[in-house]
C-alpha cells in the first residue's frame, strides 16, 4: 500500500505526463540517493563519536531512509513489470 507522503512524491517526481513506472524509477533512485547519504551520516557519526555518541538519531534516519527504500523496491516491482 502506498502511504500519503510516497503518492505525493510519486506525484512530484513524476508529473502527471509520467507513467506509473517512470515516477516508480524516479521514486526509486530518489529513494538510493538519500539511503546513500544517510548512510555517510550514520558512518560519519560512528566513526567520530569515540563512544560519546550513540549515533541514534542518525540511525534513525537511516531506518527511515530503508524503509523509504523497501517502499520504492515493492513500487518498482507493481509498476515495471
Amino acid at each position: 500500500m502506498i502511504g500519503p507522503a510516497t503518492l505525493l512524491l510519486l506525484v512530484a517526481l513524476g508529473g502527471a505526463n509520467a507513467s506509473p513506472c517512470q515516477a516508480s524509477q524516479e521514486l526509486f533512485q530518489t529513494a538510493i540517493e538519500g539511503l546513500r547519504a544517510d548512510l555517510a551520516a550514520y558512518k560519519q557519526c560512528i566513526d567520530r563519536s569515540n563512544g560519546r555518541d550513540d549515533c541514534s538519531t542518525e540511525y534513525a534516519d537511516l531506518d527511515l531512509a530503508q524503509d523509504r527504500y523497501e517502499t520504492a523496491v515493492a513500487e518498482l516491482a507493481k509498476r515495471c513489470r
